[in-house]
């Protein structure tokens, strides 16, 4: 499976290959964008199947975030 520049083939824990997909959304959304409704992005999962580990996490549209870490967050 490719999302983007990284290629998943197998769990990196228990090496399985049975990988399947889910995301988070509502209250579980990534924040930090500017703009009130345009800030809120879902997280998008790769789970294994076999031993339940969430192997890549990732956002639709990382551009969109700031790169700067605000004082309070460190």
């Amino acid at each position: 499976m490719k999302i983007g520049k990284v290629e998943i083939s197998s769990c990196p824990y228990c090496e399985g290959t049975d990988i399947r997909y889910g995301y988070q959304s509502g209250d579980c959304r990534l924040y930090g964008a500017s703009g009130f409704l345009d800030n809120q992005e879902p997280i998008h999962h790769l789970v294994c199947a076999e031993c339940g580990a969430i192997i890549f996490t990732w956002v639709t549209n990382p551009r969109k975030y700031s790169k700067t870490i605000p004082e309070r967050a460190i």
